[in-house]
């Protein structure tokens, strides 16, 4: 068949999202309908790579190994149709699918719809030109849609995955502790000074160094790591695979900002698991308070262990007691006097707080 023009055919314009190199799934409900989606296709100026496959498990296989922009799902009842839109949408979730319906039936295409399909045909008024448009706004919508994905699980300034992708990725991390011997670490940083920076050379400029220190970390860490902006200026770095505190990472060297120079440091905490039942709330938990226990400290960093892990217990069990002592009315006022030395007379008293502890007595 010639090359076609299609700037010179009328209505064969570009449709959107449907480029000339698409690659096309048909997963047939009869035999044939790969053939008859190819013909259909080509008579609408568009050569698509069509490749015909009897199941969608096929397809969802294939589309693992080789990429797809579509996948178009012939199924002649509606069970069929549910368990291969099932099938394909819990493997291959990024792949737009177009179902092609021997019967016009309303609530079945909004079925198809729900569960997962980007648009419905119907076989008998199938042509080229709505086959073209079908395909083209699918790829656009899916497009779309995993765009705005990727900006709910992303950082808007840095580009770095958010709190919410984090969390995914580290709860996947946890899980796979009970399978393999490995180690995972988690890194809390927090940027010492960057008030100071905001204040001084102005929210721009701060922007500016939060997007390099986002670059500095991306370039020190191994493919699968993932640094991560969960807040201002604290960051967070999810290691799998590590072997030990010693791999901590240190911003230490200035970072030029604008027409200055910040001399930024970042407070480390650090926080391992090594095997299973750890939960991604508690290692976070964790590295935060090995964090402030660096800042503490003059910055640097901190791992948390068992001797910081006793003293977090101590106060979370103190807070408890605390509440559990004003619910209680356990605290009362004692008054001390004042005395004047030289004549002996009381001048005035102080109002000291005393908790009539349940079990520890009396505490100052």
């Amino acid at each position: 068949m010639p090359d076609l023009d299609h700037s010179t055919i009328p209505g064969l314009e570009p449709q959107p999202g449907l480029a000339p190199a698409t690659r096309l799934l048909v997963v047939e409900g009869r035999p044939g309908d790969g053939r008859m989606i190819g013909e259909l296709l080509a008579s609408a100026g568009r050569l698509v790579d069509v490749r015909a496959l009897a199941r969608a498990g096929d397809a969802a296989t294939e589309l693992l190994d080789a990429p797809a922009d579509a996948v178009l799902l012939a199924c002649e009842d509606d069970a069929a149709l549910a368990q291969a839109l099932e099938e394909l949408r819990s493997m291959v979730a990024h792949v737009p699918v177009v179902v092609v319906s021997a019967r016009d039936d309303e609530e079945g295409a909004l079925d198809a719809i729900r569960a997962g399909a980007q648009d419905v045909l119907v076989r008998d008024r199938l042509d080229g030109p709505a086959l073209v448009r079908a395909l083209g706004f699918a790829v656009e919508r899916e497009r779309a849609g995993n765009e705005l994905a990727r900006q709910a699980m992303h950082d808007p300034l840095t580009g770095l995955p958010n709190r919410i992708l984090l969390r995914d990725r580290l709860d996947q991390a946890l899980g796979r502790l009970g399978r393999r011997e490995e180690t995972v670490g988690v890194l809390v940083l927090d940027l010492d000074g960057f008030k100071a920076v905001n204040d001084a050379l102005g929210h721009e400029n701060g922007d500016l160094l939060l997007m390099a220190v986002a670059r500095r970390l991306t370039g020190v860490l191994r493919s699968g790591d993932t640094a991560a902006r969960v807040g201002g200026d604290e960051f967070v770095v999810l290691c799998e695979d590590v072997r030990g505190a010693h791999q901590a990472v240190a911003l230490a060297e200035p970072v030029s900002v604008g027409s200055g120079e910040a001399h930024v440091r970042a407070s480390i905490g650090i926080a391992l698991a090594s095997g299973p039942g750890t939960e991604a709330e508690s290692l976070l938990r964790d590295a935060d308070a090995a964090m402030y226990r660096a800042k503490d400290h003059g910055g640097a960093y901190e791992v948390f262990d068992d001797e910081m892990r006793a003293r977090a217990q101590q106060r979370l069990d103190l807070e408890n007691d605390l509440r559990r002592g004003l619910e209680g009315g356990e605290f009362t006022l004692h008054y001390q006097p004042v005395f004047q030395l030289r004549s002996g007379s009381i001048i005035g008293s102080e109002a000291l707080l005393r908790w009539g502890h349940r079990s520890r007595g009396l505490i100052t």
